[in-house]
């Protein structure tokens, strides 16, 4: 774990948890909860289903909420007493305007359940072209260019062709890690 500690600097960062630290994961996730219940009560007042609909009533505002769980597979084998309720959240998260941001290294390593609960999909490059039409569920007649950042996602019901910007152009990760911390230590003095 800890490929994601530099977020925890971020000024709208609420929290971080080293998959080490069952303890930490387990209080994001009743923070996640109590966020589901807090929102479900607000939308009831206002007679709303969802966040949505929330939203779009003049005045109110709320922020989207994201969680990301890097290397799911290493989360399910530290975590696995965790995993029905991680199912359970991302399956209220979603209309209360929490979503879901899981990686996985190779196509079975997101459980089933949650994948189940996961309606957008990105699959960067994969040695086994059969994975991308297994992860998209849907035929996948090209495959994505041998570029940094170059990935499949599904746009009407078929397979595409994305590209993600790699922030600053750094020798190594260590160099792209720093610059990126320098943004973040700047957003926290500005806000």
């Amino acid at each position: 774990g800890g490929s994601l500690a530099s977020i925890a600097s971020m000024p709208h960062c609420a929290g971080y948890a080293s998959g080490d630290d069952d303890s930490q994961v387990e209080s994001i996730m009743n923070k996640i909860q109590a966020t589901i219940t807090k929102r479900r009560e607000m939308f009831a007042q206002q007679r709303c289903a969802n966040f949505e609909s929330y939203v779009m009533n003049e005045g109110n505002q709320l922020p989207i909420i994201a969680l990301v769980l890097d290397n799911y597979a290493a989360f399910r084998e530290k975590m696995y007493r965790s995993e029905d309720q991680l199912v359970q959240l991302i399956s209220a998260a979603r209309s209360c305007g929490i979503y879901l941001i899981v990686t996985g290294s190779s196509k079975g390593a997101i459980y089933y359940k949650v994948t189940e609960q996961i309606s957008d999909r990105i699959v960067l490059n994969m040695n086994d072209s059969g994975s991308y039409r297994d992860i998209l569920n849907v035929p996948t007649p090209i495959e994505p260019a041998n570029v940094k950042g170059r990935a499949l996602t599904v746009l009407d019901k078929k397979a595409v062709e994305v590209q993600f910007a790699v922030p600053f152009d750094c020798e190594n990760e260590s160099a792209r890690t720093g610059s990126i911390q320098r943004v973040y230590d700047e957003m926290s003095q500005h806000s």
